[in-house]
């Protein structure tokens, strides 16, 4: 089968998760649609970096797709890879998740999340945080808070009791 009968799309991680899961379902729609076939190629490595440099370095004729991730954006954001999203043309929103929701305890002193951030900023290092890893990166980055891949999270789960200031997921 020649390169220009068929669409490539890359999945930046290892074949049977979620996200493996969304870009095969998406692909037996979009081969219907495109009237041609697409192949999900997964490419493990680098929390999604190694699948988005394939792409990212491929000839840009429109034959090679990256299911995009949002954790990638972690990985320019703490420093591990020198692209970002910036570096891609988008073509298509698959997915769209806007489910992610930032919660504290009932108790907590915030009516909001600016009120939330405005006291972390005056409690430098002294709130902490949990969210999924791809998340955590980026409140820790932006806020000076304890945050970490469900991080101090896990007393909620131990003890189902919330030391947590802030548990940012969906």
């Amino acid at each position: 089968m020649g390169r220009k009968s068929r669409l490539e799309l890359v999945v930046p991680y290892a074949p049977g998760g979620d996200t493996d899961f969304h870009a095969r379902t998406y692909a037996k729609y979009l081969e219907k649609e495109l009237g041609k076939p697409v192949v999900v190629v997964n490419m493990k490595g680098a929390n999604g970096t190694v699948g988005a440099t394939k792409v990212k370095d491929a000839k840009p004729d429109g034959y090679t797709a990256l299911w995009f991730h949002e954790s990638m954006l972690v990985n320019n954001v703490i420093g591990t890879s020198e692209f970002s999203h910036k570096d891609f043309e988008v073509v298509a929103i698959g997915v769209y998740d806007d489910t992610y929701v930032p919660a504290v305890h009932e108790d907590a002193p915030y009516a909001n999340l600016k009120e939330f951030i405005e006291d972390a900023k005056k409690s430098t290092g002294k709130v902490d945080g949990g969210a999924p890893a791809r998340n955590a990166a980026l409140l820790a980055k932006k806020m000076d808070i304890n945050a970490g891949p469900y991080g101090s999270m896990k007393s909620c789960f131990d003890r189902r009791r919330c030391e947590t200031s802030l548990f940012y997921a969906h």
